[in-house]
Formats: structure tokens, sequence, C-alpha cells
């Protein structure tokens, strides 16, 4: 009881530090990684930004977000193939299938050089994202060539994911893998070590803002 209330009190305070300093992106849309650095969309359609239902993720597949052109729904291919990332000008959305996570797109909750965000995987991967996040911190999208290719009807997980902007490469974050993260930065690490709850996800993603703002 006392861990449940414990969670919930650092989600509360999270959530609330989070989003009162998560980094703005101006409104339009990414064509690559490049851009996103510089804060330099590529154009600025009109878009339609619909949020999918669990029901339709775990029917079909995919992520969190369906994005298009106002007025023509099939832009849906159309946006999925071409852009990187999506801005509206408050939250920034990542192009899962520009990943290799599936298809669809997904809010960033953190921002910096290490963009963090939910993604979905099938159910067949979780077994692997467990294995290779105790050897080596991390499951690369690329180290299961097949994991770009789209899944359907298969039960979908949410995992906590990372994008170094520096390097491209988007990984499984787990509690291993954030310990390498801040591994160059001692004192951060040692604290991370130290907190009750720091196999939480929101625990992690706290150390993530924490590592963008050195």
């Amino acid at each position: 009881m006392k861990t449940r209330i414990r969670l919930f009190l650092l989600c509360c305070l999270y959530q609330v530090a989070l989003y009162g300093q998560r980094a703005v992106y101006t409104e339009g849309v990414y064509s690559n990684i490049k851009e996103l650095k510089g804060n330099v969309p590529f154009a600025t359609p009109d878009l339609a930004i619909i949020h999918r239902s669990q029901e339709q993720i775990d029917k079909f597949g995919g992520n969190n977000y369906n994005i298009f052109i106002k007025g023509d729904s099939a832009s849906v291919r159309k946006i999925g193939k071409k852009y990187f990332a999506v801005s509206d000008g408050k939250t920034l959305f990542l192009n899962c299938r520009k990943l290799g996570i599936g298809f669809g797109f997904t809010d960033v909750l953190a921002s910096g050089r290490y963009l963090a965000f939910k993604a979905y995987l099938p159910q067949h991967y979780v077994d692997d994202v467990a294995g290779y996040g105790a050897l080596f911190g991390f499951m690369p999208v690329m180290s299961y060539p097949d994991m770009r290719r789209y899944d359907y009807n298969t039960v979908q997980f949410p995992f906590l994911w990372t994008l170094d902007i520096h390097s491209g490469r988007a990984m499984v974050l787990t509690y291993g893998g954030m310990l390498k993260l801040l591994e160059s930065h001692a004192e951060l690490k040692e604290a991370f070590i130290n907190e009750k709850e720091k196999g939480a996800e929101e625990m992690m993603l706290l150390y993530i803002r924490k590592l963008n703002a050195l």
C-alpha cells in the first residue's frame, strides 16, 4: 500500500514538472532528424491529429495517433511515409514508422538530447525486451530486423523508449539502460540508484529530464 502511495505521489510530481518544462517545437512537419534538432519544420500544413483508442490499438496494432491533412483522411499514409515528426506547437509527435516501431505517431514525454516516448511492441517481443535489457540495458530496434515489419492481430504492449537525436538511435529503455545513460554523470547516477522506485517508468522519465538539463 505504501509503495502504491509513493508511486502515485511521484507520478503527480512528475506530471507537474514534466509538462511545465517540456521543450516547445515550432508547429509544422519535420522531414528528418536534422530539421527536428534545428527546430525548423519543413512545412506547416493544416493537420488533424486523431488519438486512437486502446481498442483500435489492441485490434489493429500500431501506436497512439493518426495524423493527416484536414479534409483528406487518405493522406494519413502520405504523412506516415514522408515525415519524421509533427508538432502542433504544444506537443511533438514522433513517426514510429520512421523509427521502425510499427505505424502511427506517439507523443514525446520528455525532450532534449534524449526524447522519451511510449510505443507499442507485439507480445512475442516482451521476453526479448526483458532478456536484452538485462544483458545490455537497451534493446536497439535494429537488433531484431523483423521488428521493423508490422505484426497484425497480435496483442500490443507499451514500452518506454528513448531517441538520441545526436545518433538517431531509438531504443527500449530499461533500468540497466538508464544506468548506461548516466555513466558519465556519477552524482546523478548515484542518486538514481538510491531511489526507492528506480525501476518505475515515472522515475526513469524524471532522470531523463534531469539528464537533458545538464
